[in-house]
């Protein structure tokens, strides 16, 4: 009877996986795109949990029967990156029986799916789950994102784009110090150390609080932990973030990692209720003209909240209206961010600001020891932007940031070529949806996945003839391809480079719900480069019998070693020693 049973509910699943198969395959044909199928649904859990096992297997399959599998691995966008696109269209279905998503590789087509009136938005599903402690800017749509947009668009300003650049410089000049101390030939922990650095730069930037490089978690007397060590468990394990109920509690029948993050993430929204209640304060002496403005991001979020409730807030300055203290009519006044709202958006920000920011770090520096030409390009507008090697008090946010272009265009071009995100994802919801193609317009069914594919929009032929090249002076508009442009000087950023469509580089999201911490990323970015560049260069650690040649190329295969977990991220970045050397 079971084995009767048994396969009669195989046999059910059967019939309505093949259905779903063919349903999701019409669907696509009838939008008249081409078609890329995979017979294994790539979402499913039996699929996640034993493609690794099966993977091999079906690569073997003789007549290509198992190539399809080249298009259901974690990291096959990474991968694969335009080649997909060369074989399929710069538009195309992807049908499972699990899924019909469309992936798209054309830049004018990309841009129109970003668009704020593409009647396209990110996935309710997936956005839901980053609701952690509260509503945010990632969560939220409509008159409530552009609420939250007004009031938090304050919080990066020029004040606390220097505090970034300050402590982003203390903090490389902590981390080579450990190093000197540390390491007899070279440090293998860069990733970890980026790590832990841009941890410190989002603690003082987002909430004031100041932690040394090699600081010791803290312990009060009775064990509470530090609110760095919660706020670094709740960052570095995003898929528990995610997957854990906000309302599951710690329990001794629980596993002891999944407590210890409870408790961490409970703390941690203690803390940060703390720190907002705080907050009010400072932002009601600041009201009363009896305290001064602190330059972080939480402090910002709740006093721009008070002057919003008391209608002395400004769209255009983002400083009060009134010159002095108390509330304008009640015609002004509007609602501020709840508690919920606050937290909501400083978790959000530094959940997408810290591994983001690390990691293209740390891919920066591996391939300038992998392409040392590049650093002796880097060098030459370090030393005529900050002049003879001194000390890193001297170095100004306000003198030198805005002229060191080369460390932007570096910036640039290691996300082009390592994209943290590898696709954006936007659905058409409960509504057939327009799309505006290139060669003709398809109206989308309900729920549908589009998917503009990042990793093959920055290797798009429209680059130039050098796509998979990683060459920084492109983002450079005066710049010509060789090496060294004729003067410096004269250089402009330009992104995306002459003659790359717009809708071609995304590696902030792009679209009206753009990356709002742009600037703090590219800010910390040059400040990291600097303080580690100044006066020195980085060199590859040899292996015994290794040529320097052949280090620089391990290096590289290091980088492309790569895997996408929530971000992209390499393997091993382990393997590789770098070691800082004077000029």
């Amino acid at each position: 009877m079971f084995f009767v049973l048994l396969c009669f509910v195989v046999a059910l699943w059967a019939a309505s996986t093949g259905l779903a198969f063919v349903r999701h395959y019409r669907i696509a044909k009838s939008l008249d795109l081409p078609v890329l199928l995979s017979p294994i649904g790539v979402h499913s859990l039996p699929w996640t949990l034993f493609q690794k096992f099966l993977i091999p297997f079906l690569e073997k399959l003789p007549f290509g029967l198992g190539s399809f599998t080249h298009y259901t691995k974690r990291d096959w966008k990474f991968l694969q990156k335009y080649r997909v696109h060369e074989k399929h269209g710069d538009v195309f279905a992807h049908v499972s029986p699990t899924k019909f998503q469309i992936y798209v590789a054309d830049p004018g087509t990309a841009d129109r799916v970003l668009a704020r009136k593409s009647g396209l938005d990110k996935p309710r599903d997936l956005v839901s789950r980053m609701d952690v402690f509260g509503p945010s800017l990632a969560t939220v749509d409509g008159e409530t994102w552009q609420h939250q947009r007004r009031l938090t668009a304050p919080a990066f300003s020029e004040a606390n784009c220097r505090l970034v650049w300050t402590e982003a410089l203390r903090q490389t000049q902590q981390m080579v110090d450990y190093w000197d101390k540390t390491f007899t030939n070279g440090a293998n922990t860069l990733s970890d150390d980026f790590m832990t650095l841009t941890l410190h730069v989002l603690c003082l930037a987002g909430f004031g609080l100041t932690y040394d490089f090699e600081s010791e978690k803290e312990q009060q007397y009775d064990e509470r932990p530090s609110y760095r060590d919660c706020f670094a468990d709740i960052l570095g394990s995003p898929l528990l973030m995610i997957g854990l109920p906000p309302w599951l509690k710690s329990s001794k029948y629980l596993p002891k990692r999944i407590s210890s993050f409870i408790n961490h993430r409970e703390e941690l929204r203690i803390y940060m209720n703390e720190m907002v209640q705080a907050g009010k304060v400072q932002a009601q002496r600041i009201l009363e003209r009896k305290g001064e403005e602190r330059p972080n991001i939480l402090s910002t979020l709740v006093l721009k909240s008070e002057q919003a409730r008391l209608g002395l807030f400004d769209d255009e300055s983002a400083q009060p209206t009134e010159k002095s203290s108390g509330t304008a009519p009640p015609s002004r006044r509007e609602r501020g961010l709840t508690d919920k709202e606050i937290l909501g958006n400083l978790f959000i920000f530094g959940f997408a600001g810290h591994e983001t920011t690390a990691h293209t770090i740390t891919y920066a520096v591996y391939l300038l020891a992998a392409h040392p030409e590049w650093q002796d390009w880097l060098h030459e507008e370090i030393d005529e932007v900050l002049g003879s090697p001194g000390s890193f008090s001297t170095l100004d946010y306000d003198e030198h940031f805005h002229k060191l272009v080369r460390a932007k265009s570096l910036m640039y071009e290691t996300q082009r070529l390592y994209p943290l995100v590898s696709a954006l994802s936007r659905t058409s919801f409960s509504t057939p949806v327009p799309l505006k193609l290139d060669t003709h317009t398809v109206t989308l069914p309900p729920r549908t996945q589009v998917f503009p594919n990042v990793a093959a929009l920055h290797t798009h032929p429209s680059w130039g003839p050098d796509p998979l090249s990683f060459r920084p002076s492109r983002f450079l508009a005066s710049s010509p391809q060789e090496l060294t442009p004729p003067s410096r000087s004269k250089e402009v950023f330009n992104s995306p480079p002459k003659g790359v469509p717009k809708g071609a580089f995304n590696p902030w999201g792009d679209g009206h719900r753009a990356c709002p911490g742009k600037k703090f990323a590219t800010v910390e970015f040059a400040g990291v480069l600097v303080g580690l560049l100044w006066g020195w260069r980085l060199e590859v650690v040899r292996e015994s019998g290794e040529g320097e040649k052949e280090a620089q190329e391990r290096v590289q295969r290091c980088v492309d070693d790569s895997r996408v977990g929530v971000t992209l991220g390499m393997k091993r970045p382990e393997m590789v020693r770098i070691r800082r050397v004077r000029r």
